[in-house]
């Protein structure tokens, strides 16, 4: 899975398509576990506004219900837009500062358009922390290691 310039934390890679499919492909359930620091959105983007004018922020809630409850529509997802996957999870660490949030999708700056569109919230720096049974853990930034069979196992063994 990729991760965008402003983002930082796990990547896996593999010469096996069928770990890829698994971990990226449109049928994925791999859960991804992302650490996302947050503060209050102050105005619409350029962006925002240039695709819909009369887009408004929402006011910053600590009400997660929107995001974990899916069927949402994200500006930016282009003309074959679908509604959002339900969250697997998705928690305050520091009320207003710091959210837990585990997907089984990843769409284009997802994390970054649910928390504005959705909640209110600005994303100051987004980590990823796991990609399903593979966790950064205490792995120095820049470094790696190979997956260990177990991890292996699990991945194929998912849906």
């Amino acid at each position: 899975g990729r991760l965008d310039l402003n983002s930082t934390g796990l990547l896996v890679f593999s010469k096996s398509g069928v770990i890829a499919k698994k971990l990226v492909g449109a049928n994925s359930t791999v859960e991804k576990e992302y650490i996302v620091h947050v503060t209050p959105a102050v105005q619409p983007t350029r962006r925002e506004l240039s695709l819909d004018p009369d887009f408004e922020l929402p006011d910053a809630t600590l009400d997660l219900t929107s995001l974990i409850k899916g069927g949402s529509f994200l500006l930016g997802d282009g003309k074959h837009r679908l509604p959002l996957k339900p969250c697997v999870e998705a928690k305050w660490v520091k009320r207003g500062e710091i959210l837990r949030i585990v997907l089984t999708e990843g769409r284009k700056h997802h994390i970054r358009r649910a928390c504005r569109q959705l909640l209110g919230w600005h994303v100051q720096h987004l980590e990823r922390v796991r990609i399903g049974p593979i966790n950064l853990d205490d792995l120095p930034e820049g470094c790696w290691r190979p997956l260990r069979q177990d991890e292996i196992d699990t991945l194929l063994a998912s849906q």
